[in-house]
């Protein structure tokens, strides 16, 4: 039996090493299993209390999503659509503005200046905004729809037949250790699940408060901004850090505010308030929520964020944060089962 279950966990490493190497490819499933982990206990609920078939739930459910998606879309999207133009259109100036003022600067500099300005003009972020004036916009867009639909199916499946696979999964190992894997399973799907919770109240939050705030104070693209930073707090301190700057950037450039200050002052106040926000994160919702989930220390989250991002790039700043709170309920537990210095 020790034999079978080293084979199984050589088994494991070979197929997680396999799943690293095709990492570009995982995003719908990676999305589709964080959307089952979501929505698998209103799936199971009606099934165990109703008697209703999973299938049936299930395309309830999609229904339902489908009409709250396009009735935030109608409300959202143009707004969105509209900013994104505006928005691209002062980059595009400022662009050509920096590329006139080069010419200006000191012979030492200017290649570096340079560098930068086309770094960026061809950078992703960019690209972004330009894609509805490029042919590249199809293609993006098939992609799109082929990622969707991958997404759908794998959503589907994971709800309807995660929980059977997970039980098959386990009578592959032996009785002695099967209840310490269902154990750990149980301790590892308390965190995760509490730390997706906590994540959605904390974009949510984060968005609205801004939304609200730099309305007040006049910024333009509000709304984008606003929602871009909601879910910038996915990514724990470099997310925030970079929402505060692009709305810095963004009033520094348009100047646009309801005050009638210079765009350096209007900066400040925005400043002042992704400070005030983030107090108000640091007191309220980071210690009451996301600290007693992980109970992870911040510099080992800022050390696993720089790491995650490091090895895959956004994927892996996203994925840090759980990931190592998963690392640590299975060291805790190893640790429980087996304490150092034991014979």
């Amino acid at each position: 039996m020790r034999i079978k279950n080293i084979a199984l966990i050589v088994l494991g490493i070979i197929f997680l090493w396999f799943l690293y190497s095709i990492r570009s490819i995982l995003i719908p499933f990676i999305v589709a299993g964080i959307f089952a982990y979501i929505f698998n206990p209103i799936v199971s609920f009606f099934y165990s209390k109703f008697k209703l078939p999973k299938s049936i739930t299930i395309f309830s459910l999609y229904f339902l999503i489908v009409i709250l998606v396009t009735a935030i879309g109608i409300i959202v999207a143009r707004q969105l659509s509209i900013e994104s133009l505006d928005f691209n259109s002062i980059i595009q100036s400022n662009l050509k503005i920096a590329k006139i003022e080069t010419a200006h600067l000191p012979a030492f500099i200017k290649p570096i200046v340079t560098d930068l300005i086309s770094s960026f003009s061809h950078s992703r972020f960019l690209a972004f905004f330009q894609a509805p004036y490029k042919s590249i916009a199809f293609s993006r867009a098939i992609s799109g729809v082929v990622d969707f639909i991958i997404f759908i199916f794998a959503g589907f499946y994971f709800l309807k037949d995660g929980e059977d696979n997970v039980r098959k999964l386990l009578t592959l190992f032996s009785k002695n250790i099967r209840s310490d894997i269902e154990n750990l399973i149980t301790k590892i799907n308390l965190v995760l699940v509490d730390y997706l919770r906590g994540e959605i109240l904390l974009i949510f939050l984060v968005s609205l408060i801004l939304y609200i705030a730099l309305l007040i104070v006049g910024e333009k693209f509000a709304l984008m901004i606003a929602i871009f930073s909601g879910f910038a707090e996915i990514i724990p301190v470099v997310g925030p850090i970079t929402a505060g700057a692009v709305a810095v950037i963004i009033m520094l450039l348009t100047g646009n505010n309801n005050f009638g200050l210079n765009p350096l002052d209007a900066s400040i106040i925005i400043v002042l308030i992704y400070l005030l926000l983030r107090q108000l994160e640091d007191y309220l919702v980071i210690p009451h929520v996301m600290a007693k989930i992980t109970k992870l220390n911040p510099l080992l989250i800022f050390f696993a964020v720089i790491a995650g991002g490091r090895l895959a790039g956004i994927l892996g700043l996203i994925l840090a944060v759980p990931i190592t709170a998963i690392l640590r309920v299975l060291i805790v537990f190893f640790l429980e089962k087996n304490p150092l210095g034991k014979e």
